[in-house]
């Protein structure tokens, strides 16, 4: 908690969850209360029962061999029949709009973040319209506000799908900038994301993420790495394990017309707006 950095992040992600315990970092005053009684006592609960746990084994193998190889090992496992169910522990993000300000650090270094969020319905079209949107939203913050405006430092967006208590997305900007500047730039991003919305880009910004998000699929689908996360996500998210293999065929459904509608969606910051930022501390 000594570092900025580390604080700015603590700060974002405790007010885009209402300062939930189970959706902010692990500070310092948490770790007081641990034992290693207690953790084994959560280690044997959860591992002394593989009655629900799902195995996901990629590769090149042998399939006769490797049934033998589960009903030796994986069969053996101890069960205990439980009927494990997932908990509402409202754990959701904020609603309207709030801004937060706080000083912290000495260096002449400011950070800024945009958060909106909203429902979402999961699906194979929508994850990856949502990636493809991110695309486009970062080239154009990247030549908008970092290379068209003086004084940024580094910009970046992402965003995240959660499907519990029900889901849901975020979508976050994210820059280091010139303390004196944080206003004109900040107001420059969400500018920039807006003319998403209205369809102000060009379609050569879509073809270019459609192209380099083939490029990255057709070489990651070549490893286990990218089959078994992929899989894992797909079942936590409940989707089909493979819809994944099916990405071509969606890629070439987007187009700047689909592109427009998501950003219309999804970049609502009009809505639900949290504004997070951290400016240096004042010189004595």
């Amino acid at each position: 908690m000594l570092n900025p950095q580390n604080v700015f992040f603590d700060t974002l992600e405790t007010l885009v969850y209402n300062n939930h315990p189970y959706k902010r970092s692990v500070r310092p005053q948490d770790l007081d209360g641990m034992s290693l009684s207690s953790l084994e006592k959560v280690y044997r609960d959860r591992f002394g029962d593989f009655s629900d746990f799902s195995f996901f084994i990629v590769g090149a193998f042998d399939e006769v061999e490797l049934r033998e190889y589960c009903a030796t090992y994986l069969a053996n496992l101890p069960t205990m029949k439980r009927k494990d169910k997932i908990r509402n522990l409202n754990a959701v993000p904020f609603k309207g709009k709030q801004e937060v300000r706080f000083n912290k650090g000495v260096s002449e270094l400011t950070m800024a973040s945009n958060v909106s969020t909203g429902s979402y319905k999961i699906s194979h079209y929508n994850n990856l319209m949502m990636s493809t949107l991110m695309m486009v939203a970062f080239e154009k913050l990247r030549e908008n506000v970092r290379e068209d405006l003086s004084g940024v430092y580094s910009i970046q967006n992402w965003n995240t799908l959660e499907r519990y208590p029900k889901p849901f997305y975020t979508v976050n900007t994210w820059m280091t900038c010139d303390p004196e500047k944080v206003d004109m730039l900040n107001a420059a991003t969400l500018a920039t994301l807006d003319s998403l919305r209205l369809g102000l880009y060009e379609d050569k910004y879509v073809d270019a993420a459609i192209t380099t998000m083939s490029k990255r699929y057709e070489e990651s689908i070549k490893t286990n790495s990218y089959w078994l996360s992929s899989m894992e996500r797909n079942l936590w998210l409940g989707m089909p394990i493979d819809t994944f293999v099916d990405n071509p065929k969606v890629y070439a459904k987007i187009n700047k017309k689909a592109l427009t509608k998501a950003a219309k969606t999804y970049l609502n910051f009009d809505k639900n707006l949290l504004k997070v930022i951290m400016l240096p501390e004042q010189k004595q």
